[in-house]
């Protein structure tokens, strides 16, 4: 991680100027899936770059309300290495709003954070902010998310947060390591 774990993350509102290194961490963090002893999260390894970057810019550039919108928080650290005195995407909780304005009262929460700044209350702080958001500036009635069943430790966390299952998918994703995980649906009612 070149020194980045001094540095305790900063979390604050993405800027369309953050576009590369939040694809960047979104690489990196798929990447783990699966890897050293952790659940698998992500039900594709391999991200292409552009097309994550034009979707992250046009759904930021689109009003909260307007079918397709998006909105991301991030946790970030100093990278005194690329670029010199630049900053380090390292998590990050990302809100979308579905393709119907009939639709408009529902956000869907997506939750990352590198192996590397697991277990140090991040993902709950990440949570936290997400959910003020959704509530009071998206005004999202509810939250839906979806995890993988076998990630116990997700799972857990969005239950603390008031989150409930709904139902759940066996065998909704074979991966290409032959793992086969299915997929939970959980909801947060916000009014």
């Amino acid at each position: 991680m070149r020194g980045h774990m001094a540095t305790s993350p900063t979390l604050r509102a993405f800027r369309r100027s953050d576009a590369g290194i939040v694809v960047a961490h979104f690489i990196r963090q798929t990447r783990e899936s699966g890897q050293g002893g952790q659940p698998h999260f992500a039900p594709r390894l391999e991200i292409d770059r552009d097309e994550v970057r034009a979707s992250l810019e046009r759904r930021f550039d689109t009003p909260l309300g307007e079918p397709e919108w998006g909105r991301v928080f991030v946790l970030v650290v100093a990278d005194e290495e690329d670029p010199p005195g630049g900053e380090r995407v390292v998590g990050h909780i990302d809100f979308r709003g579905g393709r119907l304005r009939s639709e408009m009262h529902r956000t869907t929460l997506g939750l990352g954070i590198e192996r590397a700044y697991h277990r140090r209350g991040l993902g709950r702080a990440l949570c936290e902010r997400g959910i003020a958001f959704a509530r009071d500036e998206a005004m999202a009635a509810w939250i839906d998310l979806h995890v993988f069943a076998e990630n116990v430790g997700a799972r857990a966390l969005y239950r603390s947060l008031g989150f409930e299952e709904r139902g759940a998918i066996e065998d909704a994703f074979r991966l290409p390591d032959g793992v086969i995980v299915g997929d939970v649906h959980m909801v947060l009612k916000l009014r």
